[in-house]
């Protein structure tokens, strides 16, 4: 699970038979809940997705924004969280260039709005 977060971030964890099996990590503010990154199976998501919609709604929360991957394991675990989601495109995308060749690294990484972030070497 990520580390890296700290307060007001806060992060959600889904167990079974006491060993972890997802997590969600969210940021609420007045009116909106941003739900930042997510792991786990369909349950898991599930029982994530509906802890934050049923804080959101104790909260009066007008507002969800979600950064998920279009994977059918968020799609079908999706409607604990948001009754009509609103799809936008987001192209952010990561490079891990473990085995990348030389050209498409450099064409990758220099690509206009590129940028090196090293956190996973902290």
């Amino acid at each position: 699970m990520p580390s890296w977060y700290a307060p007001p971030t806060e992060l959600l964890v889904a167990h079974r038979h006491g060993e972890p099996v997802g997590y969600l990590v969210r940021e609420r503010s007045a009116g909106l809940v941003r739900v930042v990154e997510v792991a786990g199976g369909v349950d898991a998501l599930r029982a994530l997705f509906g802890v934050v919609a049923t804080t959101a709604h104790a909260d009066r929360t007008v507002r969800c924004v979600a950064r998920l991957p279009a994977d059918p394991v968020v799609g079908a675990a999706l409607p604990w969280l948001l009754r009509d989601p609103v799809p936008e495109v987001d192209e952010t995308g990561m490079v891990r260039p473990v085995r990348a060749d030389a050209d498409r690294l450099a064409a990758t990484t220099g690509a206009p709005g590129a940028f090196h972030w090293p956190g996973d070497y902290l």
